[in-house]
């Protein structure tokens, strides 16, 4: 089962959260929990990158436009 699905743009954290929560010791919730952190942070950056640079870069381009 692959980590994105199909048409998701980002990584689905479910079963990594399920993993922490339920793991059978505490390697496999240690496991569950890093997975967890590193997903998140590659869907903040993946967001960052994607959605908010573009619409700061687009903003700024207006604000210099105003005051040409």
């Amino acid at each position: 089962m692959s980590d994105e699905k199909e048409g998701a743009s980002y990584l689905r954290l479910s079963d990594d959260f399920d993993q922490l929560r339920y793991g059978f010791d505490g390697t496999d919730k240690m496991k569950g929990g890093l997975k967890l952190v590193g997903k998140s942070i590659f869907n903040i950056g993946k967001f960052a990158l994607t959605e908010v640079l573009p619409a700061a870069v687009a903003f700024a381009a207006k604000e210099a436009e105003k005051k040409r």
